[in-house]
């Protein structure tokens, strides 16, 4: 086991298919090792620290940066941790 800190979470699949179908199966790994330790360290720990705290910068940031789209998420009429949780999809999978 490469990194056993780091448990396995869905939206893995999805950034290590995406790299198998461009690369060779070491290359993916690599760069999957890289990604996970490097570029998103704490998304992919099973307490989800890193990504829980980039979700949550997204929903903070949103209505500043981005007012219209905050006020069709508003429309919605969802809970802060429901909306995080979509946020938390899209991360996982690096939006792919």
């Amino acid at each position: 086991i490469w990194q056993p800190t780091v448990g396995y979470c869905q939206g893995m699949n999805f950034l290590c298919g995406v790299l198998l179908l461009i690369m060779s199966e070491a290359d993916a790994f690599w760069l999957l090792a890289a990604v996970v330790e490097d570029v998103l360290p704490g998304f992919y720990h099973p307490s989800l620290i890193g990504v829980n705290s980039d979700t949550n910068t997204l929903h903070d940031l949103i209505p500043i940066k981005l007012p219209a789209v905050w006020a069709a998420l508003e429309g919605l009429q969802l809970e802060r941790s429901a909306l995080c949780s979509v946020f938390v999809s899209w991360f996982m999978c690096l939006f792919n």
